[in-house]
């Protein structure tokens, strides 16, 4: 299985001990856009007072959480944006790269809990939960 994953899943498994984490620590191939690292380092101190974790071990836990996750380069999904971008407009810019990269390459969906992606119905979404019953996750 091979699932784009989206920004507010790290964010989840960045801030608690989470289902997200277990996921990521699955058999799952993720991939995400080259946009999502600077998603996240955008709300880096936001991450650090909703987790208590000091920088240190949150660069650790974020280097650890990347190590699984191919980043895909812009020329890699850009013949798709404009797709996205019709489906889900400009208010959600930034989920534009998510669905563009899900339309350019082989994947089985998204994994996000963002309800934006439920406007669509090109790209398969996963909710955490359904990987969780997919899984057999406890």
């Amino acid at each position: 299985m091979r699932l784009i994953i989206d920004s507010n899943i790290i964010f989840a498994a960045l801030i608690r001990n989470s289902t997200a984490r277990r996921i990521l620590a699955s058999d799952i191939s993720f991939c995400a856009p080259d946009t999502m690292l600077r998603e996240i380092r955008k709300h880096t101190e936001e991450i650090l007072q909703k987790s208590g974790l000091d920088a240190e071990n949150f660069e650790l836990l974020l280097t650890l959480f990347m190590e699984s996750i191919e980043i895909v380069p812009r020329e890699g999904y850009a013949s798709s944006v404009d797709e996205a971008l019709r489906i889900l407009g400009k208010e959600h810019i930034g989920d534009i790269p998510f669905l563009a990269l899900a339309f350019a390459i082989e994947n089985d969906g998204i994994w996000t809990n963002d309800k934006d992606f439920e406007r669509q119905n090109k790209a398969k979404v996963w909710k955490t939960k359904d990987l969780v019953a997919h899984l057999g996750i406890r």
